[in-house]
Order: C-alpha cells, then sequence, then structure tokens
C-alpha cells in the first residue's frame, strides 16, 4: 500500500469541506518532524480520520517513535475528551505497546521533570480511605526479607562507625527510647548525681571512650564503678 498517497487524499478531502459537528484538529507536518503550529499546516478532521492519519504516519516514518506514541495513547483513551473515539485491532495494539515499552526502557526523568512532579505533590494529603487500604495491603507483610537482612549484614562486616557519627545518631535519638535503650544516670563515688544519659553509648562517647561495655557491667551490678564514676540505668 502507498501510505503516502492514502494520507494524501485525506487531508485534500478535509481541506476542501466544512466539517460539521464533533472534529478534530491535525498537523498535517507532524510537529516532532519540525513543523510549525501554523493554519496552513492544521486541518480539521473526524475522529475515524485522525486516527487513521496517525496510523499510516506511523507506517510513512517508521523510525520517528514519538508518532508511535501518539498513536499508542490516542488507542488507550488517553485524551483530554470523556469517550474514546478510536479503534485499534488486538495486533497493531500489541505491536505499538511493544515498540512504546521499548522506548521508555532506560529513559530517566529530567531534573526539572522531577521538581515539576515534587512541586504537583506538595500539599497533597491521601484520603483516610486509602490509608485504609494501604494499611490492609501492608498486615502481615514483611518488609524486609531473611535474605536481604542477610545482605546487608555482609556489606556491613568490618565496617566501624566513627566517634562522630555515633554522637550525632545518639543526639538524634535524644528522648526516643525504645525496648533495647535505657536511660543511664551518672554518679561520683559519694552518690552524688552528676548527669543523665539516653543510652549508654552516649554515655560513653560523653567520656570520649569507644564502647559502653564497661558501663553496662557497672549497670549491671557486675563491677561497683568504672571511669571514676558509678552507673545505674533509670528505675
Amino acid at each position: 500500500m502507498n501510505y503516502q498517497k492514502v494520507y494524501n487524499q485525506i487531508i485534500e478531502r478535509a481541506k476542501n469541506r466544512q466539517l460539521e459537528g464533533y472534529k478534530e484538529k491535525h498537523h498535517i507536518i507532524p510537529k516532532c518532524l519540525g513543523s510549525l503550529d501554523i493554519d496552513n499546516n492544521l486541518v480539521e478532521l473526524t475522529a475515524r480520520e485522525h486516527f487513521i492519519c496517525h496510523q499510516l504516519l506511523c507506517e510513512i516514518y517508521p523510525k520517528e517513535n514519538k508518532l508511535k506514541q501518539a498513536l499508542f495513547l490516542m488507542a488507550i483513551g488517553k485524551q483530554k475528551r470523556k469517550n474514546n473515539y478510536y479503534k485499534l485491532s488486538s495486533i497493531t495494539y500489541e505491536r505499538l505497546k511493544n515498540e512504546y515499552s521499548q522506548k521508555l526502557k532506560g529513559k530517566k526523568r529530567s531534573e526539572e521533570t522531577k521538581q515539576n512532579i515534587s512541586k504537583s505533590l506538595k500539599g497533597k494529603k491521601r484520603s483516610e480511605e486509602i490509608k485504609q487500604k494501604m494499611s490492609k495491603s501492608r498486615k502481615g507483610h514483611k518488609m524486609y526479607t531473611q535474605e536481604w537482612k542477610d545482605n546487608i549484614s555482609k556489606s556491613l562486616k568490618g565496617k566501624k562507625r566513627s566517634d562522630e557519627i555515633k554522637l550525632r545518631i545518639s543526639n538524634g535519638l535524644k528522648g526516643k527510647v525504645s525496648k533495647t535503650k535505657k536511660i543511664v544516670m551518672q554518679y561520683d563515688k559519694q552518690g552524688n548525681f552528676i548527669k543523665e544519659y539516653s543510652s549508654v553509648t552516649e554515655a560513653a562517647l560523653s567520656l570520649n571512650k569507644k564502647t559502653g561495655a564497661a558501663i553496662t557491667e557497672v549497670c549491671n551490678n557486675k563491677r561497683k564503678s568504672i571511669f571514676g564514676y558509678i552507673w545505674k540505668y533509670k528505675n
């Protein structure tokens, strides 16, 4: 079939008539091929003609991915109008979907696109219904598998946190006492209270010690004192 000839016939017929009722504007030479959005490059077509023209353009310019994308979006109803006027055979739909999918593979969002998405989401709150649905879908779901945990453990073996990082973590956790962390009280050897720490680690770091194991022993009554102080767990 001579796709270009059929395409030209549809365009010429459209130029010499006045359409009544629903109609769509079509770029005779597609904008992705370098044309301008001007009157002599626009023509009014019926919905069916418009779709056929885009099918023909995909055959005329088989290497132009933007034309395939436009046809695919028309086919799946991604238009501003509510109703989908276009019909597509299953074979053509599959071909377009595969080609469109290949085009998107490996495509990264630009920084500008990321910022626009971020701006559009700012201030948007999830409805209570959506929150409940998300909560139900997560029930019984384990976030981290054992394999994932094992891999993380292996990657961290032999890596030591610096005292500065430990202190930052400790400061960030102040006021957040978990089941595994206990508040530590510092006293002098006469029993006078000196200071309170959110954890054994924080107490050790305050004395420039790399570990709080010795302080833990005192808190557990295994030793009387360490580093010149008596240590106790709060409550």
